[in-house]
């Protein structure tokens, strides 16, 4: 089925997205808003409509609200819609494929916005693919949407201001926390130390993070600092954590064990839509190469938010008006000039954030000797169950680019078309050769996108390939 066609689409209904939607709307745009969840929020927000869960959002609870029920009376509102193929002429409107409970549908648009948000980064060890290892986006999106609470001890292990808040989050919640072990290396809080100055005027993240630090303390969370060397050890689950600290190592039990590394774009919907990227060291990883104003290598299609580099959700907020109103001014709905008033507000906060998200980059950079598994026998690609070691031995033998490698090992072939192994798969190899990482590439994809019933592929007349430019979308230069 073939829906209207509106003036402006957008995927995703985080921070970015809802605020496009509305200020979209307010500029005189019809819109339509597609999200896969059955509510709106995204990743960061997720449940943010459930009463009684404002102590999980804190300050933002209030505007992330007001973002919702803006959205809501701004245009049409597709939750519960997976995108599984983004189709797109020059001369024609862009086709948003989508699939929900009631069968696929196609979006036709004049404008595409992309604001799927971030994605965290794979963090690899020997036994993180035991049940009960679990990741701390999923856990908090557990305690967000359902207010499950996990029984039994609880290790958190890796890097990051999200790590710091699920623990939080849990211990106030009623969870054991036996402890958290804490990645991140000594010399990143040198390295960063000349940039927190220019972020602590420029935001609430660091006074956020002390924040962080303080209610740990209070709450007598066990905090282990420059952990190395991460061990999950079980049979059918997770049963406990072993782990270098200082000059020995230890080890914990625990029924659940929750990792984070920090998070990165999520850039599989531009992929797809034929949009160039870049390598950004910062991340380090791959992000869409958009101007400021979010437009893309692809006309008609813009990326604002986490999907176009790792902001935050205020970021992304101010983001989202941008592009919103780009695409306004782009249609004739307002002028350039009427555009820049609007905005000049945006940009001036996005530059300040910038600053600010510069020393949380630096602070929170993932060292090499954590995003590449030493042991040969770690699984890389879960879907295929592929280890590092075999990575390794492509790489010996000469594959060097990542694409090759997927198509003689099938690492990033299964159903999550390379979203928790790329990026793994890409630093294990460029480790292997001694290359750097943006030589070896990115997985490309395909569509679907995500694993759609076969019945709906019979039913459509064909499914189309990515523009031949797409082939090779990734790129070293900005």
């Amino acid at each position: 089925m073939t829906r209207d066609s509106f003036d402006l689409a957008i995927v995703g209904g985080g921070p970015a997205g809802l605020a496009a939607m509305d200020l979209a709307d307010e500029c005189g745009l019809s819109c339509v808003l597609i999200d896969e969840n059955s509510s709106l929020g995204g990743r960061i927000f997720h449940g943010i409509e459930t009463d009684g869960q404002d102590h999980l959002y804190g300050t933002d609870a209030t505007w992330a609200r007001t973002l919702v029920a803006d959205a809501k009376h701004a245009g049409s509102i597709l939750t519960g819609r997976t995108v599984f193929d983004i189709t797109h002429h020059d001369d024609g409107p862009i086709n948003i494929h989508i699939l929900g409970d009631e069968g696929a549908e196609t979006v036709l648009a004049r404008r595409l916005l992309i604001a799927t948000g971030a994605t965290e980064r794979p963090f690899a060890f020997p036994g993180w693919t035991l049940p009960g290892v679990m990741t701390a986006g999923g856990v908090q999106t557990l305690l967000k949407g359902a207010a499950v609470v996990p029984d039994g001890p609880v290790v958190l292990a890796g890097s990051g201001p999200l790590l710091l808040l699920v623990a939080l989050q849990l211990k106030r919640a009623g969870a054991q926390i036996a402890a958290l072990l804490d990645t991140t290396p000594a010399a990143n809080a040198m390295a960063a130390a000349p940039l927190l100055a220019s972020a602590a005027f420029s935001g609430f993240a660091v006074w956020r993070g002390l924040g962080l630090l303080m209610a740990i303390r209070a709450q007598s969370i066990p905090v282990y600092r420059g952990v190395t060397k991460l061990v999950a050890h079980g049979e059918d689950t997770v049963a406990s954590v072993e782990f270098e600290h200082g000059r020995g190592r230890r080890r914990f039990e625990c029924r659940l064990l929750v990792t984070h590394l920090g998070i990165l774009p999520d850039t599989q919907a531009a992929r797809l839509a034929g949009c160039r990227l870049r390598w950004e060291p910062a991340l380090p990883g791959w992000v869409p190469i958009v101007d400021s104003y979010g437009n893309t290598s692809r006309s008609g299609i813009m990326i604002a938010g986490d999907a176009a580099g790792i902001g935050g959700a205020e970021s992304a907020r101010h983001a989202g008006r941008v592009a919103a109103t780009e695409a306004a001014t782009q249609l004739g709905a307002i002028s350039m000039g009427e555009r820049d008033h609007r905005i000049a507000p945006d940009l001036a906060r996005l530059k300040r954030l910038g600053r600010e998200r510069a020393f949380l980059d630096r602070l929170f950079l993932p060292p090499e000797r954590l995003r590449v598994p030493t042991d040969d026998g770690t699984i890389v690609c879960r879907c295929e169950e592929i280890t590092a070691g075999e990575l390794r031995a492509q790489a010996a033998g000469g594959v060097c680019e990542i694409n090759q490698v997927k198509a003689i090992t099938r690492c990033g072939m299964g159903p999550c078309q390379g979203r928790v192994c790329g990026v793994l798969a890409a630093d294990i190899i460029a480790d292997a050769m001694g290359a750097a990482v943006e030589s070896v590439g990115y997985l490309r994809v395909r569509p679907p996108l995500k694993p759609v019933p076969l019945d709906v592929l019979a039913a459509r007349a064909e499914i189309a390939t990515p523009p031949p430019e797409a082939a090779f979308l990734y790129t070293r230069e900005g």
